[in-house]
């Protein structure tokens, strides 16, 4: 199960009306990781290893580069890199909405004509979209996401999920990361977790999932 960029889940979001979704992360992970491994030994190591990638582009590797001196992404840069993302898709023809989670993170929702659209307009959004977002707000949101979200850098998402869901007691002490996995594929069927609790929501979106699901 991979964790998603928050701005490709809420693409996701808006064009499946009763979808659940996982995807994967700005660096390349295993399908399902080891539990209790980490994507890097500290934060400046996770920015330095970003820093390898050369597709970057300038604005990213600035970014980068002043977190790795000042030991974290600001606000300020995850906003100027939503609003460059926000620009490419204005000039592309695509008006989306957005909110900002209580974590500081935005979450999209497409413009009406991509939800109520045929399949190959579904598919030119994303493809418009991912092509915004890289070189923009794509890398940076994954690591400010880890920053605010992931202070102990886990690589397994479902971990991260249920981590969060036994701090807030949505979760008993002994729910597992497969468990999690199973309960997600089934649509939290038969589980006493609630997916359309806010704490819950929140939960899964810091790690990378979100739930689609009708409310109620």
């Amino acid at each position: 199960m991979k964790k998603t960029f928050l701005w490709m889940t809420a693409f996701i979001l808006g064009v499946s009306g009763s979808l659940m979704t996982s995807g994967c992360s700005a660096q390349p992970q295993a399908e399902s990781s080891p539990t209790n491994s980490v994507l890097a030994s500290s934060l400046r190591a996770l920015f330095r290893d970003y820093l390898d990638n050369p597709n970057l582009s300038d604005f990213e590797r600035e970014v980068i580069t002043r977190a790795i001196e000042t030991g974290g992404i600001t606000q300020e840069d995850y906003e100027e890199g939503f609003r460059r993302y926000i620009s490419c898709m204005v000039d592309a023809g695509y008006v989306e909405t957005y909110e900002k989670r209580p974590d500081g993170i935005y979450q999209l929702t497409p413009p009406q004509k991509v939800n109520t659209g045929e399949q190959s307009g579904v598919e030119a959004y994303m493809e418009q979209g991912t092509n915004c977002a890289d070189g923009t707000v794509m890398r940076i949101e994954a690591l400010y996401n880890d920053q605010l979200n992931n202070p102990g850098l886990l690589a397994d998402s479902r971990e991260l999920a249920v981590e969060c869901l036994i701090r807030s007691g949505k979760a008993t002490v002994d729910y597992t990361p497969e468990q999690f996995e199973k309960d997600f594929a089934a649509g939290f069927t038969n589980t006493a977790i609630d997916p359309t609790d806010p704490q819950v929501k929140q939960c899964m979106a810091s790690a990378g999932f979100a739930y689609a699901g009708k409310e109620g």
